[in-house]
């Protein structure tokens, strides 16, 4: 969550893998329970380990991107963390399954946490239609080596959402750069809240920065106008979610590019 201009192109959850696994006791509560989130330029820590169902997804130490966890041995990413050992894997060199340790039950990365827990990716699906020049169709769902006992999964919307149903604000969370452009790294989990806009204020968006409007679909923009508060480098695939009125998560996405 940087001190940046950035601005988010959020891809909604592809209606196929919206499935019928939400139970109203066993999904969407973090850890500690309901807590306003308070809006801090650039987002701020969360103190703890909040999100059971959050992936972090690492490679050398270092925290690529994130995920979620949709069902016991599922969690859900975004393709495009895995672009650049596409080439390694079609030549043989690597498996995709190898790509990164998928950690659960993480606030700080950089030690070692008791509600830590390390797994293996048994198997990686990129979406059929995703092509690696764009970010349509960007999602990833992968299958664990074994069930996340104990790691409580995030629910999932029961439906697609309209336009006209989309919350006015969302929640970020992960271990992405703390400053735009920069190497400034965290070891611990930040969050933010974000606020949506419509179509035609994020094709105004994407025509004054040169990019192409015309093919906005199954995504929306979200973060502020002024920039300051949003997603970046690291945070993508990680949740987007907006806080139902039991007080329970629901993943309304993933946030997946910036789009200054």
């Amino acid at each position: 969550m940087p001190v940046s201009k950035c601005f988010i192109l959020q891809i909604l959850v592809t209606v196929l893998w919206v499935m019928d696994i939400n139970t109203v006791e066993h999904c969407g509560r973090t850890t500690k329970g309901a807590i306003p989130i308070q809006r801090i330029v650039g987002g701020y820590d969360v103190k703890t380990y909040k999100y059971p169902w959050f992936v972090a997804l690492k490679r050398m130490d270092i925290v690529h991107c994130g995920g979620t966890l949709i069902a016991e041995s599922f969690f859900v990413t975004a393709a495009h963390c895995f672009n650049k050992f596409l080439k390694a894997v079609e030549f043989g060199h690597m498996k995709l399954e190898d790509v990164y340790t998928p950690v659960l039950g993480a606030y700080n990365v950089c030690r070692h946490e008791p509600t830590q827990r390390e797994f293996k990716m048994k198997a990686v699906y990129l979406h059929e239609n995703y092509q690696t020049e764009n970010h349509y169709y960007d999602i990833a769902l992968v299958k664990l080596d074994k069930p996340a006992i104990g790691f409580e999964k995030c629910c999932l919307p029961t439906k697609a959402i309209s336009e006209a149903e989309r919350p006015k604000e969302e929640v970020v969370a992960g271990f992405g750069d703390l400053e735009w452009q920069t190497i400034v790294v965290t070891c611990t989990m930040h969050e933010a809240k974000l606020l949506t806009y419509s179509d035609e204020v994020c094709r105004n968006m994407l025509k004054m920065q040169h990019s192409e409007e015309k093919g906005l679909k199954k995504a929306y923009c979200a973060g502020y106008l002024p920039g300051g508060i949003d997603a970046c480098q690291g945070d993508s695939g990680g949740p987007l979610l907006e806080i139902e009125s039991s007080d329970r998560y629901t993943l309304v996405g993933k946030y997946i590019s910036l789009v200054v």
